[in-house]
């Protein structure tokens, strides 16, 4: 069961999860897979800001990132949590491949990657993925016509021909990785 396996694989309580939807608590199961101490890129990023009184923009609020969550059916989200459950060897090395392959800033082996690995995903990959990106662009043009952006999104949304990166290109910007 996946209160047995979170207690023993991972010593987490389910009874700290019963409010979760099955899709957060995943989110949740893969930092536990690295066992050790996580950063926050988020919250690195807004310390900056903050600290150089830059402005701050989101490009979604959480209500509407809570609602493409919930567009997938619960029934999805558990059997997706369950896999990972499931397969939490082969989950964990999948997860340290892609981490790896952020950190070279390989965007087109990490695009294959999430392709490969996509989690089940399948059908629900343009709403969580490219029908976001897609949106966000008109708002980034906005923002960067007025001054110099710096720009922070998920690493699923990088690469791929419906990806942050390619859709900027294709509106003619250069686009540099920050080491």
């Amino acid at each position: 069961s996946l209160s047995r396996f979170l207690k023993d694989s991972l010593e987490m309580n389910i009874a700290d999860y019963t409010r979760t939807k099955p899709l957060l608590l995943g989110g949740v199961l893969l930092q536990n897979m690295l066992r050790c101490e996580t950063a926050s890129y988020e919250l690195y990023f807004l310390m900056m800001a903050m600290t150089n009184s830059s402005s701050i923009s989101g490009l979604e609020t959480v209500q509407e990132q809570a609602g493409f969550m919930d567009s997938i059916p619960y029934k999805k989200q558990a059997e997706m949590l369950l896999q990972s459950m499931r397969e939490f060897s082969k989950s964990k090395k999948d997860l340290q491949e892609l981490i790896h392959l952020y950190k070279t800033q390989d965007v087109q082996a990490l695009q294959a990657g999430f392709e490969e690995k996509d989690g089940g995903l399948g059908d629900f990959q343009p709403l969580l993925l490219s029908d976001r990106n897609k949106r966000w662009i008109p708002q980034l043009e906005k923002y960067m016509k007025t001054e110099p952006t710096f720009i922070a999104v998920g690493a699923g949304h990088l690469g791929g021909k419906e990806g942050v990166l390619q859709l900027l290109r294709d509106k003619g910007y250069v686009v540099v990785g920050v080491k």
